[in-house]
């Protein structure tokens, strides 16, 4: 009976030293095989590989212990960029994707630093007899990025990236903005999203969406429209 412990143990500690394996696949955006990855294996024991027709890589018998997989194309990037594993008893599967980088945006093509006054109409005020609200609103930018300050209204500030002419909102006041339309309609805003346009050095227009309360009633406006100009 001791002996047979004994051949057991022996077995497990020669299982649990060598003879597990970390395998894998590489994959494009589109999920299909790549072949020809060179996938690095570093740590207990240090391995190279190079994914098959299939996108698959396989790294054999191994210690016991932490590892870290890196796949490498010339010109290409995965996710994740690297893996660790830690190997013990058991196989290790670490699967990889190709990634693209987005592409930078595109320098603007307009500096719109300096003061502007705002058009506003919502389809929704007018169904309740509302007209336009005016809004002074002060633009900075600073590379791709800018950030709009409503004079008007306390704390409303609205940051935003740019790509070439289009300048997209990001971040919102998180208070409620009482907007008063034409026509005595007041609404209490919370801007959503907003798409701007610059036309040229001194106007801009585009379009917003806002969530907002009409005398307590919710109400949704999804095609604001805002024309701005230079003032």
């Amino acid at each position: 009976m001791v002996r047979k412990l004994f051949k057991l143990l022996v077995a497990a500690l020669i299982f649990s030293a060598v003879g597990c394996n970390i395998s894998g696949k590489v994959t494009d955006t589109a999920g299909n095989p790549m072949t020809g990855v060179t996938v690095t294996l570093t740590g207990a024991d240090e391995q190279v590989a190079t994914t098959d027709g299939n996108g698959k890589y396989t790294f054999t018998d191994l210690s016991q212990g932490s590892y870290t997989v890196t796949p490498s194309l010339p010109e290409t990037f995965f996710t994740p960029a690297s893996k660790s594993v830690k190997l013990s008893l058991s196989n290790v599967t670490a699967n990889f994707t190709q990634y693209i980088p987005p592409e930078p945006p595109e320098a603007p093509l307009y500096d719109l630093t300096g003061n502007f006054l705002f058009r506003v109409e919502s389809p929704v005020a007018a169904s309740m007899g509302g007209g336009a609200v005016f809004i002074q609103a002060y633009i900075e930018q600073t590379g791709n990025q800018f950030t709009m300050e409503l004079a008007d209204y306390e704390n409303a500030i609205i940051t935003g990236t740019i790509d070439g002419a289009v300048y997209t909102g990001v971040s919102f006041p998180e208070t409620w903005v009482e907007m008063a339309f034409g026509g005595g309609v007041l609404i209490d805003v919370k801007f959503k999203s907003m798409l701007l346009t610059a036309l040229d050095d001194d106007s801009v227009d585009g379009q917003l969406s806002i969530a907002g309360k009409y005398m307590e009633i919710p109400v949704t406006d999804t095609k604001v429209t805002a024309e701005g100009y230079r003032n």
